[in-house]
């Protein structure tokens, strides 16, 4: 059996598939409210889906699945929210992620906890500079030592939610006094929060495998990242991750590949799949945060068209049979991105791209379905999502030639944002 706590926000199911190929029967943990909110997607259903309330509790996960866990041979987490609570089950257990031979059991580190040990171990490591605080401590005087503008953050938010961009302290206090009404996805309210440098630059993300603590790169991806005006609060932004440009993993430089051995030893990680953020300028690169769990946003699809590696499969093989991939090439000069779609003109834009000739798919989202029960209010457990993954219309994948022609074909696509942003 498969237990996969916090269901993929991307409507792909990757360990769903590597569990059906070998059999085994596959459980999925979440929130009553995102169970119900998966059917209405029209989602695949998993051989046994149990709700709890609090995913982030490991208590409650061995409590739902009582006897069940006797034939748990793996747990992994599906959304970066649960990360920590499948560890701590994983240890109770004795079954992957935990490591028999490796002591203490890694804890997934946290926003904070990835910043204080990469100073701690990996000072070379470039990161904005930063304080930690609780989200009701913020003033002026306790940021004295940094400049502006400032990213703000929760530690232990994920997917965008909660980050805000200021310019000032009036725009940092409009900013806390909208995270203060936010909740995380499960419900629950934040409570520290990360006070960083904003480090101009392009931002990319690296996917990769950690094999008993050595780094594999698989792919890097430049993000497209948007500034996003946040609805009713004048002159505040936040961002958005709109979509990537993916190139084979072995074409990274050395420096890359250094950060991400570099990262990697700083907080343990032996074995499992992992995702890193960085910003690179003319200083360096920097470190901005860290996953141990598969990329969303629809990478694991586009990370395969662009190795023909299936990321959710090297997990499962790297966990369950300590079966490794290598470091590999790729001959092809292939070049892949993909954005999200949130209009009808950006469908538009890229099904007239498509119909010239163009080398671009289009996956079209399928509408919602009706609910049994209309919504009078948004569940708590529901509102981070509904801000942050409802809305989409599509996805669109491009391909070519080079860097530069993936990026304008994508630009192209999503003109009409960009010139609302410019």
């Amino acid at each position: 059996m498969f237990v996969q706590v916090g269901a993929t926000r991307d409507g792909l199911d990757p360990y769903l598939d590597a569990s059906l190929r070998r059999g085994m029967k596959a459980v999925l943990i979440e929130t009553p409210d995102y169970l119900q909110w998966r059917k209405n997607l029209g989602r695949r259903t998993f051989d046994i889906e149990l709700p709890i309330n609090q995913p982030n509790d490991p208590n409650q996960i061995l409590n739902i699945l009582g006897d069940l866990s006797k034939n748990v041979k793996l747990i992994l987490p599906g959304f970066e929210r649960y990360v920590e609570s499948v560890y701590a089950v994983a240890e109770r257990w004795k079954v992957p992620p935990w490591q028999e031979m490796i002591y203490p059991h890694f804890v997934p580190p946290n926003k904070w906890e990835q910043r204080r040990l990469l100073s701690q171990k990996a000072s070379l490591i470039l990161q904005p500079a930063y304080m930690i605080l609780s989200l009701q401590d913020v003033n002026a005087s306790s940021l004295v030592n940094l400049k502006y503008p400032l990213v703000i953050k929760p530690v232990n938010g994920g997917g965008g939610l909660g980050v805000f961009l200021v310019e000032n302290f009036l725009q940092l206090e409009k900013s806390l006094a909208e995270l203060k009404k936010l909740t995380n996805y499960d419900g629950n309210v934040f409570d520290e929060i990360i006070v960083e440098e904003y480090i101009s630059g392009v931002e990319y993300s690296v996917q990769g495998i950690s094999q008993e603590g050595m780094v594999v790169i698989i792919t890097v991806c430049e993000k497209f990242i948007l500034k996003e005006h946040i609805l009713g609060i004048n002159n505040i932004s936040g961002f958005r991750e709109v979509g990537h440009i993916a190139t084979c993993g072995s074409w990274s430089s050395s420096r890359i590949q250094q950060f991400a051995q570099s990262c990697i030893d700083a907080v343990g990680y032996y074995k499992g799949p992992f995702h890193i953020d960085l910003i690179q300028n003319d200083q360096g690169l920097y470190f901005i945060e860290m996953g141990f769990r598969l990329s969303g946003g629809g990478l694991v699809n586009l990370i395969e068209k662009v190795t023909g590696i299936n990321w959710g499969e090297s997990s499962f093989a790297v966990h369950l049979e300590n079966r490794f991939i290598l470091p590999f090439s790729s001959n092809g000069n292939k070049f892949m991105g993909q954005i999200i779609a949130l209009s009808p003109e950006e469908m538009v834009i890229a099904k007239h791209l498509y119909s010239i000739g163009l080398p671009i798919t289009i996956e079209e989202f399928p509408a919602l379905k009706p609910l049994s029960q209309p919504l009078k209010f948004i569940p708590k457990s529901l509102a981070a999502d509904v801000m942050r993954h409802a809305g989409s219309l599509g996805r669109i994948t491009v391909s070519a030639q080079s860097l530069i022609e993936v990026k304008n074909l994508l630009q192209k696509c999503i003109s009409v944002r960009l010139k609302r942003q410019n």
